[in-house]
């Protein structure tokens, strides 16, 4: 199992000079959206997993922890290592969460 506590951060809002929050969990649900249907993983086993991950992130919202088991985990670190865009490194709270994330140790 995996857990990470969900930090908020501002960024640049719609409009000039308005800014919003993102987390971690919206970054990555992001990165899952964008992602073109035929390079998602298939298959049965992969599909529970991605509900389980859709779930996840469901709990996250209210709990404020994302909480994956290593399968869930192993899914999102290997689309995030494969497909998340380069420019998206330029917030540093952003790259900073998404480090933690990718060196997140399995809990017992």
């Amino acid at each position: 199992m995996r857990k990470i506590k969900l930090v908020e951060w501002n960024i640049d809002g719609a409009k000039p000079g308005e800014k919003d929050k993102e987390d971690l969990a919206q970054v990555l649900q992001a990165l899952m959206k964008m992602i073109p249907v035929q390079n998602m993983p298939r298959g049965f086993d992969q599909f529970r997993t991605f509900n389980k991950i859709h779930k996840a992130f469901d709990n996250a919202e209210k709990s404020r922890e994302l909480i994956l088991e290593d399968a869930e985990y192993s899914f999102i670190k290997n689309l995030v290592t494969n497909f998340i865009p380069a420019h998206w490194s330029i917030l540093e709270k952003r790259m900073e969460e998404m480090e933690k994330f990718m060196n997140l140790e399995a809990e017992q």
